[in-house]
């Protein structure tokens, strides 16, 4: 499998600024005729200006700022990464027909602002990440396969062929990212192979609670001892907690293949989904605890599919979406 470079950590950094280093006029000579005369040539040889310099080193005149200023702009294009849709700033340098290129495939200005609302918009209404928690439940798989769907239809209505194809690897790089994020959580964490037996199937990790909760576990265990007179048994160093994180791959294959083809469009697709989503999911709830003694198996597993309706609602809202421009 490829390895995924989307670092979930770097996307709200402001991009890098490329600084060229000053020109040292005591060191750096040139014949300034020579240049001048070639210098449409040069710049269809996109060469660097030190490198320019080099070339034509000789005995003569001082380079100046001025004489720098006078040779006008090296022309410059950077390839942006699919991280630039989900970033926080639009990037700052534009390819030399005022739009961008990104994944070798050029976007105008506006396909690239409405992309990137898009995107965004994708990343946000799934309920895990950076300052969400890292633990992905079989919720957030249907919330990854939605995402994949409604960014699918947004690529083909709106965009060029090679355009979709760079937009719809971005959302499978991110869902990726989310995932190698999850599992990088497993091995910088306390995370072990759960010892709940009715649990294994679906949540076969736990994590090994840290000194400071077993500390509040056991003072809550002394107060609820001291109004009950009952004694509890304190939590010992080493005791794991069961975690929301889903670990059966063949239902996770079957929750993202059911959203990832979805015509964002149809609420008959929409319904249908979510309702053999439900009769999926709902094992896997039971074994974590979930009953429906009061109803509350039923209420969860509505929440969800109510979640995705909103989802779907709130990408359709922005994919429609277009800006006014008030400018005069």
């Amino acid at each position: 499998m490829a390895i995924n470079l989307m670092n979930l950590y770097g996307l709200n950094k402001p991009e890098s600024t490329i600084v060229r280093q000053k020109i040292q006029p005591s060191t750096l000579r040139l014949d300034l005729d020579t240049v001048k005369t070639n210098w449409e040539q040069i710049k269809s040889e996109s060469k660097d200006l030190v490198m320019i310099s080099g070339e034509a080193q000789v005995t003569g005149k001082t380079v100046s700022q001025n004489d720098i200023d006078g040779l006008g702009d090296l022309k410059r294009t950077v390839n942006y990464s699919s991280d630039v849709f989900f970033q926080r700033d639009m990037p700052r340098t534009p390819s030399g027909d005022n739009g961008y290129i990104v994944g070798g495939v050029s976007f105008s200005k506006e396909e690239l602002e409405k992309c990137r609302m898009v995107m965004k918009t994708a990343a946000e209404n799934i309920g895990c990440g950076i300052g969400k928690g890292t633990d992905i439940d079989y919720k957030n798989y249907a919330q990854m396969g939605i995402a994949t769907s409604c960014v699918k239809t947004f690529a083909k209505n709106n965009l060029t062929e090679e355009q979709a194809v760079v937009l719809n690897k971005a959302m499978e790089e991110y869902n990726q990212a989310l995932i190698d994020f999850q599992n990088q959580t497993y091995e910088d964490v306390s995370y072990v192979d759960t010892p709940y037996a009715n649990q294994a199937d679906y949540y076969g990790k736990a994590r090994v609670l840290s000194d400071g909760e077993i500390e509040v576990i056991n003072k809550l265990k002394e107060e609820i001892s001291r109004l009950t007179g009952r004694y509890m048994e304190p939590s010992r160093k080493g005791m794991v907690a069961g975690t929301p994180s889903a670990t059966n791959e063949a239902l996770i294959g079957k929750i993202t293949d059911l959203f990832s083809d979805i015509d964002c469009d149809s609420v008959q697709d929409i319904n249908a989904a979510a309702e053999r989503y439900k009769d999926l999911v709902k094992p896997a709830y039971i074994a974590y605890g979930m009953n429906d003694e009061h109803g509350s198996l039923s209420k969860v597993l509505e929440a969800d599919v109510e979640y995705f309706r909103n989802q779907v609602s709130n990408m359709l809202n922005v994919m429609k979406f277009h800006p006014i421009n008030l400018s005069v």
